[in-house]
């Protein structure tokens, strides 16, 4: 207990200075992070970001996401929170700029240290934006509401472990554990090497090196399904796409809206822009999915009466221009003397497009179309009341 106060008071002035330091660097930090988040703010970026301070003790400052309902079970909502970057100065003047992952509110998440830095003075500019683009990664990574690549997973994957495992304690377990270190290594070089020699095979000599990346990371989104579904409370439905194999999108807020639409546009209903894209617990091994309104069921209405003529009454919906074998079959009477159907059932093609920018600045986009089964009065205009029965999807 002696030697360790006798260290204290011979390190007093080294603390003293750093603790003058944090004073000037932190109007840096703050600088560089307030200028992140006007430029997501700018750039539309899916939620809003936050710039906390510490005004009690003035030991720290963070940039954060805001929280946001992702699932419902009954009448709870869930809500994510985390996906924070904070700098941080200690009792004795380090610094340890950490990143806390993205994570349902009551569970625990264990931070990722990026450094525990000796001086403020030794987080610089770069430094400082290396862990900004680390921050937007683990977002990537850890959110229930984005996606994530491969590469992201992997960079995440390489702090953690540099986290779990600092300094010493990472020599001492590449010590213990030399075998599989020594064959993880090799297979990952070999790997490596195998990936290099198929990509400079099959390039062209004009081929850029973003479309080497989209090769080597492919996107294979579909849409599974197509139906009903009532977004944060509003009074009415939208028809929603749900988009399968979403893993390895690499996408930056994702739109759905129709062909016909010039660009795609965040759908607005009776109570403002609705929330971020709904998705699945996006790990590894799970079937992932995501959810995108298209247009609200006031619109989808207009645009069949449009498209056919007359008012319709939509039944259900589906990704296949036949009709499903209960619609087909509802008129079929056993009696001889029952009355004839008094409507027409029929499929009407709805073109969409899902629309995306991708991490390399690029816009890419998914053409299709998803089938309305509506029914139809004959002979006769509004003999069918056209307000929606069907149930959700």
């Amino acid at each position: 207990m002696k030697n360790e106060r006798e260290n204290l008071l011979a390190n007093q002035q080294q603390r003293w200075y750093r603790r003058i330091n944090w004073g000037v660097h932190k109007q840096q930090y703050r600088r560089v992070l307030d200028q992140v988040v006007a430029d997501k703010a700018a750039a539309q970026y899916w939620d809003l970001l936050y710039v906390d301070v510490d005004k009690v003790d003035d030991k720290w400052i963070m940039m954060r996401l805001g929280k946001h309902p992702v699932d419902m079970h009954g009448n709870k909502f869930m809500i994510e929170v985390g996906g924070c970057l904070s700098l941080s100065q200690q009792i004795d003047g380090h610094v340890v700029l950490a990143l806390l992952p993205c994570h349902l509110e009551g569970e625990a998440a264990e931070p990722i240290v990026l450094g525990d830095y000796d001086d403020p003075s030794q987080i610089t500019e770069a430094v400082l934006q290396r862990a900004v683009d680390d921050f937007f990664r683990v977002v990537r990574v850890t959110s229930v509401m984005l996606s994530s690549g491969r590469w992201d997973r992997l960079r995440v994957g390489l702090l953690r472990f540099h986290s779990k495992y600092p300094g010493r304690e990472k020599a001492r377990w590449v010590a213990t554990n030399w075998p599989a270190f020594v064959l993880g290594s090799v297979l990952g070089i070999w790997g490596i090497y195998l990936s290099y020699v198929g990509l400079a095979a099959s390039r062209p000599a004009d081929m850029d090196p973003n479309t080497l990346i989209r090769r080597a990371n492919p996107t294979l989104l579909r849409i599974v399904d197509a139906g009903w579904v009532r977004w944060s409370g509003d009074d009415e439905r939208f028809l929603t796409l749900t988009l399968g194999n979403v893993s390895n999108l690499d996408a930056l807020d994702p739109k759905a809206c129709l062909l016909e639409a010039p660009e795609c546009k965040r759908v607005a209903n009776s109570h403002g822009l609705l929330g971020a894209p709904r998705g699945s617990h996006l790990t590894i091994g799970r079937d992932q999915t995501m959810r995108l309104p298209v247009l609200s069921e006031s619109q989808v209405r207009r645009h069949l009466q449009g498209r056919v003529g007359a008012e319709v009454n939509v039944l259900s919906w589906g990704l296949k221009p036949e009709l499903p074998v209960d619609l087909e079959h509802s008129c079929a009477h056993l009696v001889l003397d029952a009355p004839p159907c008094m409507v027409d059932l029929r499929s009407v093609g709805i073109p969409v497009r899902v629309e995306w920018d991708t991490t390399l600045d690029e816009r890419r986009s998914l053409n299709t179309s998803v089938y309305a089964y509506v029914e139809e009065a004959r002979g006769r205009a509004g003999a069918v009341d056209g307000s929606p029965q069907g149930t959700d999807k």
